[in-house]
């Protein structure tokens, strides 16, 4: 099948029917919004997710891309970390509205199941880590290794928080 018209691709890409084959040829489309909606597609292989990350994180539409992978629940730790990797810590201290897109982007991969505890631990103990963020992975329902991790938090707000989520 063709996606050459971009309402085709956008529609294909996210439908959840899709077929994992044609959403590979989806994920090669010219339009960045088609290769979002292919990241964030429940069909998606884990090996065309894997193509999918963006070089880097400068442009709106690789942020884009990175959310839906960091939303997506076939993405694989690996994934997870090459976007943390991606990030400037310096830039999620929440100073800067500009710099909210990359917040939201450590949020989703923070709360995302995959993400190796390992890369959780180190990013939770950076020193440029906003405590807006950490209230708001907080609230999102993260996996229970980051509530343990943020029950131990420098903030009484946020470890009573995480604490209190903790608790049956």
């Amino acid at each position: 099948m063709s996606f050459r018209d971009p309402k085709q691709a956008s529609d294909a890409a996210r439908n959840p029917n899709t077929s994992p084959s044609e959403l590979a040829v989806l994920s090669q489309s010219e339009f960045g919004f088609v290769r979002e909606y292919v990241a964030n597609n429940p069909n998606t292989t884990s090996e065309v997710l894997e193509a999918l990350i963006p070089i880097n994180l400068k442009s709106e539409v690789n942020r884009h891309i990175a959310n839906a992978l960091a939303r997506n629940a076939h993405s694989s730790s690996g994934i997870l970390s090459e976007m943390l990797a991606m990030l400037d810590f310096k830039d999620l201290d929440g100073s800067r509205r500009e710099n909210w897109p990359y917040e939201n982007l450590i949020i989703d991969v923070l709360s995302h199941p995959n993400l190796g505890e390992a890369d959780a631990s180190a990013v939770l103990s950076s020193v440029h880590l906003s405590k807006r963020i950490k209230l708001s992975l907080v609230g999102k329902n993260p996996p229970l290794s980051i509530l343990t991790l943020l029950s131990e938090d420098k903030s009484s707000t946020i470890r009573d928080l995480a604490r209190k989520n903790l608790s049956p």
